[in-house]
């Protein structure tokens, strides 16, 4: 158990990071967010989501109307080089072995588990958060993306189990926009 701890704290992430060298001052952990949903149906929801997935069709798994305060929970957020992280850990069995924690099998779980729009959710509150604090904020500055780490298939030595994103500016706009009760164009 420890040596594959060891394995996953020296796993390098794609911000040139690993989570062995994140100072615990650069870290948020376990970070609590809440925000209000002042109204938007679930079908705009879903709409922001299939214009992030490259215009595919989307439908979500609970259709309604999105009303009240969306509550979360971010494993990790970290500042390395003056840009913003989020990290979401994955303890998914995705098969036997590294080979089965690829890029294609990362995304295509990130896609049927939602694990996107989760993302999404999560980047929206790191950017609200982050206009709250930086007097200079600025999103194509700061935020630095999302890293999804497949527990199961990290090691140091190959290139697996590191599921990464860049932000979606025009995806966060929306979404910005269809919590605040706004109309969305996407």
């Amino acid at each position: 158990m420890q040596g594959w701890l060891q394995e996953i704290l020296h796993t390098p992430l794609p911000s040139g990071a690993r989570l062995c060298d994140l100072q615990r001052s650069a870290t948020l952990r376990e970070t609590s967010f809440y925000f209000p949903m002042r109204a938007g149906a679930c079908g705009r929801l879903g709409k922001v989501l299939a214009e992030h997935r490259g215009g595919r069709a989307t439908a979500l798994p609970t259709p309604g109307t999105l009303k009240g305060m969306l509550h979360g929970f971010i494993d990790l957020i970290y500042c390395w080089e003056g840009r913003f992280y989020l990290v979401d850990y994955k303890s998914n069995d995705l098969g036997a072995g590294l080979r089965a924690y690829t890029v294609a099998a990362l995304e295509q779980n990130i896609r049927d588990s939602y694990y996107d729009l989760q993302y999404l959710l999560y980047m929206l509150a790191l950017h609200r958060y982050l206009a709250t604090r930086l007097s200079d904020y600025d999103p194509t500055r700061h935020l630095g993306g999302v890293h999804y780490l497949y527990l199961r298939g990290m090691h140091p030595e190959h290139d697996t189990g590191v599921f990464h994103c860049v932000p979606d500016l025009q995806a966060l706009r929306a979404l910005d926009a269809l919590f605040e009760g706004a109309e969305v164009s996407v």
